[in-house]
This record gives C-alpha cells, structure tokens and sequence, in this order.
C-alpha cells in the first residue's frame, strides 16, 4: 500500500495495489512543479502516487494537455476533477475533497465506477458523451443519493464536464467542476414551506379547518417532512384526537384516530413528551408505510414530536408528529425548521381560536341586535295601534264635522291632532334610529333637478311660517346640471334643518339658500334663539339636546341633527355650523357634483315622518247590489276591531276574527274575496296565517291585505315575499284603508280573469296545432296520391290539386291565427320562459326531467322567428315526451351571431327511415323542416335507437333578432 510520512493510503476497491516503493520522486522536474505550485496536499499525492501501476501510465508518459489540465484543476479553487480513459481514472483537487467525504484520500487514482458506485449510473452517460462524442455535459442542482459513514444522503450538485483533447487531436479524458449546492436547496425548500404556512389563510374558522389548511402545505415538501400527524389535546392533557395527516392515512398504527397518554405505546409515549413543551426526537419502534412517490419515497427512521402552542399563554394546545428525512442529518438546521414548523402551527391555531371567539361575540352582538329589533318592534305596535284608534276617528271628525263644531271644539281637536301627530313623529324617529342601528342600506342614487326639489320640500313650510308671521324665503341658484342624491335623503335633510330652524324661530326671519359653491351648499339661515357655544361640538351627537339661555325645555327626541350629518356624509358631503347666542344659526351642507356613492357612515332611512293623508275622497268601485264583497278581517285588538268593523261594513260584508288559527279555520270553510290580518298576535301571527292560506289550492288566490305598526322597509318586503298583496302601516286613515281594500279585491278579480283567459288560449291552442298537423298530414298524402296517378287520369288528378290547394290554403290560414294566439305570449315572455312553460305542461306528472340552458346573452326574437322556434321546439319536446319514453330531456338556448337551439334526449330514438320519410299521416318530423325552411333556417337530426334523439334549428342572426347586437 503506498504511504505519505507515516499515514496509510489504503485502496478502495480491485484497482491496481500501490505499494510504498511506488511513491517515488518524480523524475520530470517541469511536472514536480507543475504539481506543487498551487496543488496544495492533492498534488503532493498525485506526485508521489506510483501511476505506472494504472491504466494512466508513468507521469512521464502523459500528453502535455493532460499535464496542463491537471495544473489548471490543481490551481482551482473550485471543486474539480479529471476522469481519464474509457475506465475514467479519477483524480481531483483539494476543493473537491469535501464533496467525496469519507472517500477521501483512496478515490485517487481509482475508476469512477468504484468512486461513486451509488451514482455512476446517472454520471456515466455524460461522461461517455464527452470522451466519445465531444460534447459538453453537465446538470444543475442534480439530486443524488451519497453514501456517508451509516447513511445515505441527499445532495444536489451543479457540475460540467469538458472534454480534454491532447496534442494528436484525440480525446483523452473528461474535465469536471463540480459544485455542491446542498446548503442552499435545502434551506429554500424549508424557506418556502415556511412562508407557505406564514403567508396562507391567518382567518381559519376552527381548529380542524386551520391544522388541515396547514397539513395541506406540510404535505408539498415531503423530502424534510416524510409524514405528519397533527392532535388537538380533548380535555386536559390526558387524551388527544387526530385532527390532520400529511402523507399517511389516518387510522395506521402511526396515526390513530385517538391517542390516550396512559398507553404503552411509542405514540402515547410521544403524546406524553409534548406534553412537557419540548421537542423530542426517537427511532421509529415499527416500519412507517408511507404511499410511493411521496419524497424520496424511504420510510423514515426517526420521529419527532412538535408541541403546538396555543394563545397567548404559549401552552400546549396540541402537538405534530413527523416523520424525519432519513437521507438528511438531524443537526441544528433542521431543529431551527422543526421549530418553526410548530411556531406557524400554533399561530394558525390561535387565529382559529381568535376568530372562534369574534365568532361569538357577533353572534352575542346579533342576538343582542335581533332582541333590540323585535323590542322596538313590540314598542312599535304598542304604540301606533292607539295612536290609529285616536287618530283616524279624529281626522274623521274634523273632516265631516267642521260644520257642526264650535271654535272652542275645533282649536281643541286641532290642538289634540297637533299633539297626536307629534307623538307619531317621535315615535317614527325613534323607530328610525333602531333601525338604522341594527342595518344599514344603501341609497338609490338618481340625477336629481337639486333646485326644483329642495324648493318643493320647503314650500310645505310657508303655512306655518304664515302662521307664525316668520318671514320664510327660498332661494334656489340655478345649477346648470342635476345632481346624483337620493330623493328621500336629501328631502329628510332639508325637512329636519328647516323644522329645526321653526322649533327654535318665534320671530324674524327664515330663509333657504340653494348655490353653487364647490360642488352644492345648502344654507338654512335662522334668527332664533341661536346656540351657546360650548354646545356647538355636540350639536350633531345622537340624542343631544341643546339647552340654554331662551331654548327652553323644547319637545323633540335630539336625533334630528344628527340623521343629517349622517345623510349628508352618506351623499359624500358634510354639515356645518355657525351660531351666536341670541342672533340665530347658520347650517350649511356640501354635497359634491357627480356620482357618490354612499360612505361607510351613512345609512339610508327611506321611511318619511309619517302623515295622516288627507287627500281627496276616494270612490269605491260600484259594487253589484246582489252581492256584497266579503272581507275577514283579523286582529287582536278588540278596540281596532271596532273601528276598522264600523268603517268597512257600510262598503263590504265584514267578519272580524280575534286570532289566527280562528281565521285560518274561517277562511277554509268559506273562503272570501280579503283577508287583512294584523302581524303580531299571540299564537298564529299574521305571517303565519298567510302562508297557510298560500300553502292550500283553495285558499291560494284569496287577496291578503298585512296590517302593521312595523313600518320599516324590511318588515314590508318580508311580507310581500310571504305572498301579501299589500302591506299596510300603523296608522292608516279609514279612507286609505278602504281604497287599498277595494284595489286588492279589484286586482284579485283581474287576475282571475287573465289566468281564465290565459287557460282559453292554451285550450285553443293545443286544438288548432292538433287540428293544423292533421291537415298537414292531409296534405302529405295527397301529394303522394298525386305521384302515383297514372297520366290518364286526369279527373282523379284534379281532385287531387283541388284538394291539395284546399289544404295548403287551411294551412296557411291556420298559421295565421296561431301566430295571432301566440303573439301576446312572445311579447310577454322571453323564449326561455315560453320553454319552460312549455315543458312543463307536456312532461305533466311524468318523471322525465326537464332543462332549458341559456349560452350567452338572451336577445330580443322577431314574432315569426320566436313562433317558429317555439312550436319547433314544442314538436322535438313532445315527442320526447310522449313518443320516446326519455328520462331526460335538455333544450340549450345558443345566442351568438346565429341563433342555435339544440334539443336532445335519451329516449328509444327514431329510424332512420322515419327521419327520412316521416310519418305517414302525421305533420311531425316534415312539419319541422317545412316551418325551418320557411325561416331560411337549417335543421339537422341525429338519432340513434336505444340511445336518444338531438335535433338541433339554426336560424340565421337577421331573421331572428328583433335588434342588431350593439
């Protein structure tokens, strides 16, 4: 064995034995310096290696390009070697010593197959391309199995080989540089896991949801994560349940859907250590199967268990057992990236924690919302039902009664109406502020002439200004453009300023200024009591009432100034204000110009104070004296019974029921021409009531009128979308009352009148397309007897075109007047919706299933065009139906520059020699094609016996739609 000093070189392998005597000095001195000058310790060895017992030869016979490739890759500071010859010798710098490792010094000299015997496989045909070919080779970060002391481990190396040609023009060996970048793949990989689970979903719902997200991302790196399995302590730290896996199924001795720390166990024993809140690592006690193709697809050898911490405490909220990368060393950077890997779990963890918690607190919030809501719902029906009960007779007394009062009666009653409307005016506020606390809408913004409402809205001021002997002008500055705002809002604005420049105004003057100015100013100018200054900060606070010296104690709830500084940002502007003590107040509004949508602070509140009506006598639609309309009215209130009772029975035979289930009972065993019935009642309210009467065909169509003090927007629609034909608030005048009576019952009436006509044109049409198909057959048969008339016969033959002429003209004529039968129908209703319908009435009770599919957008159909296509379709679909026994049956709808209408099923399918011919006596398949062709459309058919038929109608873009596409 050759020796440097006192060291032993042994050899690797079978390769020629080097013995001391072979370390001889070299006998070439330009090589001695070649190899020493910059070789470092390799090339001593390479000099006092004994080469003339390999392959290579003595020093003294090597080509000078050899020589001085040598010296270039012993001067290298990067990893380099040489592999020489068809057995691809190897030698290398001192540079490449790290990347061999343990086989470091005995790869000298040795084939590269002994050298790298794990690898060669995948080196050897880059190698053998360069020494027979001459071409370049090499890879990038290239994946490797190295074997180390016990172990195989992962590598990537970037490396390129050159080939070496010598002075004769012969290729005589590889030239290679090699760079290890383990490190730093490695460490990106681990970088980007850990990024992954940073940067993911920090807003999981529940623990199960943010540990399954996480094992999702664990599961893309398996080369440093092989498995993972994650638990959730249940009670205490004495039992833990499996909440997530990473590449391994649950349920494996590994993974166990339940962990208790009292076991034997390794897996108990692991669940014992995260208990402790350290990081453990262990051999594997049982082979781990793991499902191929995952990483390097090697069951790992050693486990480790993750303490996962939860919340603030930084206490155990569960732990992570993963499996380790059997070809990596467990050194200080893979426990920095355990380490982590728990610390991203725990974050997700507590996120699925804190937002379990916000979770609850809205829903608390909601319920707390939901009981304000139902409470000022109660409030409101407690107090708009005596307010109807007081207000409705007195406006009936004042307008009938005006004769037959004194001065003293009247300014009395006036005076308790005056006070009656003021209390409805607190209460709507009120009401308004709740509603607007527990849901915010958005505004319907539309151009608005700014001007001409604005003077609108304060005209309804100048009796009272008159009255007061205020003077009260308006000014509106022409704008030159509308403005975007929604009416309601900015009709409240104007309303709530000007009645608080009124409240506050006992003499002088008013006036309302409308300009210009930065977009739109609204100023409400006032010479009233005016406002101290230590009150102007919080004037436009909610519930905030101003007092000061000559304010007074004034009536009012405090929230008028406030919904107007909330309407005004709403509109995308802002409110201000300028006061003195004692000379008046000025409040000015800016809104800007254009489009704004609504800000996060406004809310809008569409309700308006409400006012009783007082409008113009309202006739009632002459009823036939023989029968009176019949209403049952149902209310709980024995008080509102009486009165609605006393105004409606002069007009309608009433019935006033006290509770639902009463009137619920009453309706079925007669039903009337109206229902109006109260919301709330104990027992079966009004909602209730009504979908009992929608759920039952005989009570389907009676009229239902809803009767509330809940006015706010969303009370209405819920009860129009329960199927009430009105909707009613608290209170309402004995006029209004009767004329929403009479129009429900008046529409009821209507829209029995169209279902019964609709059913007549459905009758008659069904008839006349029967009807036209038979003389369409008719026709068919006649012209095939006119075929097969001999020449001679001349008399049969006129006949024939007689009766031929006859039933074309019957056609036509028919056609004529089914185009007029459906004409309404295709003005009413998009294709779709006619097909639909359509389906429907020819599929019945038939279990065949039924859709119509729309492939772009719907566009308006020229009358024939939609005729055409419909009674085509309703042909393919009955059919389908009828003839075919289809399971299914699809119609797609294709808007494009043609319009395409493919009809398809899966029924029994039709001969070939039916889609040839048709059917001998029956309009049917020729029917189709006469009315295709007739439009200039093409129409193709495909069946095939067993399977289905699709027949598909393709009508050219100008004769179908009614309008180009823009």
């Amino acid at each position: 064995m050759p020796r440097e000093g006192d060291e032993s070189v042994p050899s690797v392998s079978s390769a020629p034995t080097r013995i001391e005597a072979g370390l001889t000095s070299d006998p070439a001195d330009s090589l001695f310096e070649l190899l020493c000058d910059g070789g470092g310790e390799m090339g001593n060895r390479i000099r006092r290696y004994d080469w003339s017992k390999t392959s290579l030869g003595p020093i003294e016979r090597w080509s000078q390009a050899f020589k001085t490739a040598l010296r270039l890759c012993m001067a290298s500071r990067l990893p380099a070697g040489i592999y020489w010859g068809p057995e691809h010798i190897f030698l290398y710098n001192d540079a490449h010593c790290a990347n061999l490792g343990h086989k470091h010094p005995h790869a000298l000299g040795q084939p590269a197959a002994i050298v790298w015997p794990e690898v060669f496989g995948t080196i050897e045909p880059l190698m053998q391309k360069c020494l027979l070919e001459g071409r370049t080779g090499g890879a990038d970060e290239l994946p490797l199995l190295l074997s180390r002391p016990g172990f195989m481990q992962e590598v990537y190396f970037s490396f390129s080989y050159e080939p070496l040609i010598n002075e004769h023009g012969r290729i005589e060996a590889v030239y290679a540089i090699i760079v290890d970048a383990s490190k730093r793949v490695i460490a990106e990989r681990r970088l980007r896991t850990l990024q992954t689970l940073g940067a993911s979903d920090r807003h999981p719902k529940c623990p199960a949801e943010a540990l399954t997200a996480a094992a999702r991302i664990i599961e893309r790196n398996a080369y440093d994560v092989p498995f993972a399995v994650l638990y959730l302590w249940s009670s205490g730290w004495d039992e833990a349940s499996l909440y997530a896996v990473s590449n391994i199924e649950a349920g494996t001795p590994i993974s166990p859907a339940t962990i208790r720390t009292a076991d034997e166990s390794q897996i108990a024993e692991l669940a014992r250590l995260a208990g402790n809140g350290a990081l453990e690592v262990r051999d594997c006690a049982t082979a781990v199967e793991l499902p191929g193709g995952a990483g390097w697809g090697s069951p790992p050898l050693r486990l480790a268990v993750l303490p996962i911490p939860s919340g603030a405490t930084g206490a155990p909220g569960g732990f992570c057992i993963v499996g380790l990368n059997p070809h990596a060393p467990y050194d200080s950077k893979y426990l920095d990236f355990l380490q982590m890997l728990a610390g991203h779990l725990g974050d997700s963890l507590a996120a699925a924690h804190v937002y379990q918690r916000e979770e609850a607190r809205a829903k608390a919030l909601v319920a707390l919302e939901e009981a304000q809501t139902t409470f000022f719902g109660n409030v409101s029906h407690e107090l708009r039902t005596p307010l109807t009960l007081m207000l409705g007779p007195l406006e009936e007394i004042l307008d009938g009664g005006r004769g037959s009062l004194s001065d003293e009666q009247l300014a009395s009653l006036c005076m308790i109406r005056r006070n009656g409307m003021q209390l409805l005016k607190l209460v709507n506020e009120v009401l308004h502020f709740a509603r607007d606390q527990s849901e915010r809408l958005h505004a319907m913004f539309e151009p608005v002439n700014l001007g001409s409402l604005t003077a609108q809205v304060a005209s309804s001021f100048d009796w009272i200004a008159r009255r007061a002997g205020i003077k009260f002008t308006v000014e509106c500055e022409e704008l030159g453009q509308p403005v975007y705002v929604d009416r309601d809002v900015w009709s409240r604005i104007v309303l709530n300023l000007l009645s608080n420049a009124f409240k506050y105004t006992a003499a002088g003057e008013i006036s309302v200024r409308l300009r210009k100015h930065d977009g739109v100013q609204l100023v409400v100018s006032d010479s009233g009591f005016g406002i101290p200054q230590r009150e102007l900060e919080r004037i436009f606070e909610r519930f905030h009432r101003v007092t000061g010296a000559g304010v007074g104690n004034r009536e009012g709830s405090g929230i008028g100034l406030a919904l107007v500084k909330e309407f005004a940002e709403q509109l995308g502007g802002s409110v201000g204000v300028c006061s003195k003590l004692g000379a008046g107040s000025t409040f000015t509004v800016s809104i800007p110009f254009g489009f704004t949508r609504a800000s996060a602070a406004g809310a809008r509140v569409t309700e308006m104070v409400q006012t009783l009506p007082i409008a113009d006598a309202i006739a009632l639609k002459k009823q036939d004296p023989g029968r009176r309309r019949r209403v049952v009215l149902v209310d709980d209130n024995a008080d509102m019974r009486e009165y609605a009772g006393r105004i409606m029975s002069e007009h309608f035979e009433l019935e006033t029921v006290a509770d639902g289930a009463t009137a619920l009972q009453e309706v079925r065993r007669r039903p009337p021409d109206l229902v109006i019935t109260d919301v709330m009642m104990p027992g079966m309210d009004g909602l209730e009531l009504l979908q009992e009467l929608r759920r039952e065909p005989a009570t389907r169509a009676v009229p239902v009128i809803l009767l509330s003090a809940r006015a706010a927007e969303d009370a209405r629609i819920q009860g129009l979308q329960h199927g009430a034909d009105d909707y009613l608030v608290k209170p309402v005048s004995s006029r209004e009352l009767l004329a929403r009576a009479s129009s429900a019952m008046d529409l009821a009436e209507l829209r029995a009148q169209a279902a019964q006509q609709d059913e007549r044109v459905r009758i008659a049409r069904d008839l006349h397309d029967t009807l036209l198909q038979s003389v369409q057959g008719m026709s068919f048969l006649i012209e095939a007897g006119l075929q097969k008339l001999s020449p001679e016969a001349q008399a049969a033959r006129g006949y024939f075109q007689d009766a031929m002429q006859a039933a074309t003209t019957a056609v036509a004529e028919g056609r004529a007047v089914l185009s007029l039968l459906r004409a309404p129908q295709s003005e009413r209703c998009d294709l779709r919706a006619g097909l639909l319908r359509l389906g429907r009435e020819l599929l019945g009770t038939k279990p065949t299933r039924f859709s119509v599919d729309v492939i772009g957008r719907q566009r308006e159909l020229k009358p024939r065009a939609w005729a055409e296509a419909y009674a085509i379709c309703r042909e393919a679909l009955s059919n389908a139906a009828r003839h075919a026994d289809a399971r299914s049956s699809v119609l797609k709808l294709s808007y494009r520059d043609d319009l395409e209408i493919v009809v398809s099923d899966d029924g029994s399918g039709i001969s070939p020699r039916l889609i040839a011919r048709g059917r001998r006596g029956h309009f049917g398949l020729n029917g189709m094609r006469e009315r295709a062709a007739g439009l200039g459309a093409k129409l193709s058919l495909e069946s095939q016996r067993g399977v289905g038929t699709t027949i598909t109608l393709t009508i050219p873009g100008e004769v179908a739609y009614a309008q180009p596409e823009c």
